[in-house]
């Protein structure tokens, strides 16, 4: 098969650039403080309910440093509970997340989830969305930096809300068409300290209400290939549907082809980079483009059993229409 060549940093220039504003000790501070000497931190993913099929709770544990960066703290309790009813218990990793999955069902006027820890003589706890999903849709991934964020990383790294990244043109406008028809999941190689200010970049800038799954630390920008295709794993295995993935890069390419999804690249302009398996890769150039693309390709887009036959077979190997 013939390689075919799409647009994007490597991984080792996003790397330089997002790390532009973070001096070498900070970025070491990881493993320069000692565990159990700062303010722990709760955060929690929003929650993707489709009735008769299990649930993921993820939740994560952290203490700052003095640097501003985060220590995991493993082998703690995590409790989640939905609608005031508990649902489980699970225990930190070496990454400070827990995650559960339970066969759950969710009560129509249940809006929010939540989880608790405590730590020392503290309860943290946080409430979060209930995203409610329809079994038979199909899930789109949707990578953010480069792809719906013309991201400066300057800004992106300082304090307060992220205002010089711009929207791709196009991006929010074409989500908000195809969230009538897909169930969106955004993902990010970026740390999960940046969790927050990406949700509110994303809510600043209009685009659709839906989950966000994030990295674990800085360190995946080294190698966002394998983190986000673990990210998307994990997933794949819960939400069969999850076969479609919006990105840039040839990272997204490797984790939404690893998981046998489609890879929809944007792809501006024509900077040679050499990728892998091209069978189910389309580059398009900007977001009305892909916009049009789905809009062609409804019929077997929307068809998750159809889909998944065409991925079987290469989405270029037959036409698709």
């Amino acid at each position: 098969m013939t390689p075919i060549h799409y647009p994007g940093e490597t991984e080792l220039n996003l790397l330089k650039r997002f790390c532009s504003n973070v001096t070498l000790a900070a970025v070491l501070g990881i493993s320069l403080f000692p565990s159990g000497c700062g303010k722990a931190v709760l955060t929690a993913d929003d929650v993707a309910y489709m009735p008769g099929c299990p649930t993921l709770f993820v939740a994560q544990l952290d203490e700052e440093t003095p640097l501003g960066i985060r220590n995991a703290r493993e082998g703690e309790a995590i409790a989640f509970y939905l609608d005031g009813t508990r649902v489980g218990q699970a225990a930190t990793d070496e990454e400070g997340r827990a995650q559960l999955v339970r066969k759950v069902t969710a009560p129509s006027n249940a809006r929010t989830w939540t989880t608790k820890a405590r730590v020392g003589r503290r309860e943290l706890k946080v409430d979060r969305p209930i995203h409610r999903w329809e079994p038979d849709r199909v899930i789109l991934a949707v990578d953010i930096d480069h792809t719906v964020s013309q991201t400066d990383y300057a800004d992106l790294l300082t304090d307060g809300l992220d205002t010089e990244s711009q929207p791709h043109a196009g991006a929010m406008e074409s989500l908000a068409r195809l969230q009538k028809d897909y169930q969106l999941l955004y993902i990010t190689a970026r740390p999960r300290i940046l969790l927050e200010k990406t949700r509110a970049w994303l809510r600043h800038n209009g685009f659709p209400d839906a989950p966000l799954i994030t990295a674990r630390s800085v360190g995946a920008m080294w190698e966002q290939a394998e983190i986000k295709r673990r990210m998307l794993s994990r997933r794949r295995e819960i939400w069969p549907n999850l076969l479609i993935g919006i990105g840039d890069k040839e990272a997204d390419v490797k984790a939404y082809g690893k998981n046998g999804m489609l890879s929809v690249i944007l792809a501006p302009d024509e900077t040679p980079i050499d990728g892998p398996d091209t069978r189910n890769v389309v580059l398009l150039p900007d977001w009305p483009a892909i916009q049009s693309f789905f809009n062609e390709h409804a019929q077997m887009l929307r068809d998750s059993r159809r889909l998944s036959a065409q991925l079987e077979r290469g989405w270029h190997d037959n036409d698709p229409t």
